[in-house]
């Protein structure tokens, strides 16, 4: 670690934002910030000696680096990844950090080895993909988290309520006019930039996401990004709204939504669909049908391209998809 300058504060670590609403930020953490992360997580999701986690995310991304931590917190093992590729590499771990489409190849597949226990990232997980998990004997769960908290902030074992779970110990959560707002043990003290730490946090040290939600019984239910909003003939719209109903579609593994101008209405919904074969539009229209309303039915359906998970790392750039639909039209 080293000392930033005017901050007695050692930095551990400096993870860059995905820049999904403007350039990436270097986020700074502290060992303390990446070891109450890890502590709480493993207070409600089970990881301890003689298991093993699979480091199947970079060590960029704060999801990879979290699971480094929670390794050394609790004495368990990490694997690491070797050349004969993920889906054989996860044979020999109990544990794993996976997106809803790895999940599902896994299972798909003939043998999940020594898998017991996942930890799923994106908020929209198909019930049958939870139902088949259960059916052999891997334990899912899923939650919320950024890279200005050291990951995880909320957590639950996977069922049938679309929630993030319940905060995690050492975390504050409230949501204020809708934008969800942290603070805790687990929050950076800012952002790195040219050998300073511009703070992240409010006078009270609550930090605003970005991201939209609220708490329904204790749990929260995350609506989308402030910046994947947009307004379509006076109406808002969250474009993570509608991704979760194509999601749910059996052939359809990731939908990205983009607003596309329209000259009447502002802004009109594109889907960009992860899927073997595109589909003619009313057979998706028949899935959002009964589910949104149709203001909200996408216009144009698109086969998703190769490149911007790859140019992402983690996540799909909706950036480079803009871009991308944009140059189409």
């Amino acid at each position: 670690g080293f000392v930033s300058p005017g901050l007695q504060l050692a930095i551990s670590s400096l993870i860059f934002t995905s820049g999904s609403a403007g350039d990436p930020k270097a986020v700074a953490h502290t060992e303390s910030n990446h070891i109450t992360s890890a502590t709480g997580l493993l207070s409600e999701f089970e990881f301890k000696w003689g298991d093993s986690w699979l480091l199947s995310l970079p060590l960029y991304h704060v999801s990879g680096l979290a699971i480094f931590w929670r390794w050394l917190v609790s004495g368990a093992a990490m694997s690491i990844p070797t050349t004969k590729g993920w889906l054989h590499d996860l044979r020999f771990v109990t544990h794993a950090s996976l997106v809803s489409t790895q999940l599902k190849r896994l299972l798909d597949s003939d043998d999940i080895g020594l898998l017991k226990r996942v930890l799923l990232g994106g908020s929209h997980i198909p019930n049958t993909l939870i139902d088949g998990a259960q059916n052999r004997g891997i334990d899912t769960w899923m939650g919320y988290g950024l890279t200005e908290s050291a990951s995880t902030v909320t957590a639950k074992r996977t069922n049938q309520k679309p929630s993030s779970g319940k905060v995690l110990p050492c975390r504050e959560i409230q949501c204020v006019e809708g934008e969800i707002r942290l603070r805790g043990d687990t929050l950076s003290n800012g952002y790195y930039r040219q050998g300073q730490i511009k703070p992240l946090q409010d006078e009270d040290g609550w930090f605003s996401t970005g991201d939209l939600g609220y708490l329904e019984e204790g749990e929260l239910i995350v609506v989308g990004r402030k910046d994947n909003r947009f307004i379509s003939g006076g109406e808002n719209i969250h474009c993570e709204e509608i991704e979760a109903v194509l999601s749910a579609h059996i052939d359809i593994r990731v939908a990205i939504v983009i607003p596309v101008k329209d000259e009447v209405y502002g802004f009109r919904p594109v889907a960009v669909l992860d899927t073997d074969s595109l589909q003619p539009k009313k057979v998706y229209e028949r899935t959002l049908a009964s589910k949104l309303e149709k203001f909200k039915w996408p216009i144009e359906y698109h086969l998703m391209p190769s490149y911007p998970q790859k140019n992402g790392g983690v996540k799909i750039s909706r950036k480079w998809l803009e871009t991308w639909l944009s140059e189409r039209s």
